[in-house]
């Protein structure tokens, strides 16, 4: 039986799972908002496209991750379509 590798280039594991309520966590997501009493904003529509990738495994509990997410929230019931509400 061989000895485990210390370090790991591009690593396939988590250290640890994410956080269950952690809305800056990069994750893959898409919601839809109704709002019935707002002059502005009726239908409102969020989309998150997001991915942790680890880089490399140090020695112990040490990890690099990179942490790529892009973000858009937009009113699908507004004259111009999409409409950036951020």
């Amino acid at each position: 039986m061989s000895p485990p590798k210390v370090y790991l280039f591009l690593p396939t594991n988590q250290l640890f799972q994410p956080l269950l309520a952690d809305p800056r966590w990069p994750h893959f997501y898409v919601s839809f908002q109704r709002y019935i009493n707002d002059e502005q904003l009726r239908n409102v529509a969020s989309t998150n496209f997001g991915e942790s990738f680890g880089i490399y495994r140090f020695r112990g509990p040490w990890k690099s991750t990179m942490e790529l997410g892009f973000k858009q929230e937009y009113s699908p019931s507004s004259s111009s379509t999409p409409n950036p509400l951020t």
